[in-house]
């Protein structure tokens, strides 16, 4: 759809100042790079210090002047068919999101993260009671910063492991090893473990 239902302007500015004043007198609150209007969810322009090819691919940089300048795109009439062009071509052009839409991004956003963490605790779980019911004598590896550390159960009790660490390796290169290492004893969490016989 291109420019159909936008206009632009190419204006100097300093600073952030005279975008928010504008956009305050179109009833609008600035966020640094859309005025939207709160109370009507929708996109009044979008304003981006820069030249015009950082806003549109369809906006030529010679449209401009060269220099610090800020590209306004607006509604060019109220008329309903045009205000429907423009929130189209602002959601799928300028990717221009809601406050609304934004806070259901966010709401997806975090269920993601939760479930992540929920099924990596689940799949801790399981891989520690696997542990358990193999009982002592299970050789165990445990990642940690970068680090494969191995080696066997020799007890279990009160929902604990001890093991006898018997070797260390980089991750990902089983004949490099770290220097220093020493094999040391430890009593853990079987979920921390894994088991790789």
């Amino acid at each position: 759809m291109g420019l159909q239902a936008a206009v632009f302007k190419c204006l100097w500015v300093f600073g952030q100042a005279l975008i928010t004043q504008y956009c305050s007198k179109s009833g609008g609150i600035y966020d640094g790079k859309w005025c939207h209007d709160p109370l009507l969810g929708q996109a009044i322009f979008n304003a981006q210090v820069g030249n015009g090819s950082l806003i549109d691919k369809n906006i030529r940089n010679s449209d401009c002047s060269a220099g610090q300048m800020t590209a306004i795109i607006a509604v060019t009439s109220e008329g309903s068919n045009e205000l429907s062009k423009w929130n189209n071509w602002t959601k799928n052009s300028l990717k221009y999101v809601t406050a609304s839409e934004k806070k259901e991004i966010d709401n997806q956003k975090y269920k993601n993260v939760q479930k992540k963490v929920q099924d990596e605790a689940k799949r801790k779980n399981q891989q520690g009671q696997l542990i358990v019911a193999s009982g002592v004598g299970t050789k165990v590896c445990k990642l940690e910063s970068g680090i494969v550390y191995a080696g066997f159960v020799e007890r279990i009790e009160n929902s604990k492991i001890k093991v006898s660490v018997v070797s260390a390796t980089l991750r990902g290169s089983s004949n490099i090893r770290p220097s220093g290492f020493q094999q040391t004893i430890t009593w853990d969490k079987p979920e921390n473990w894994y088991s790789c016989n």
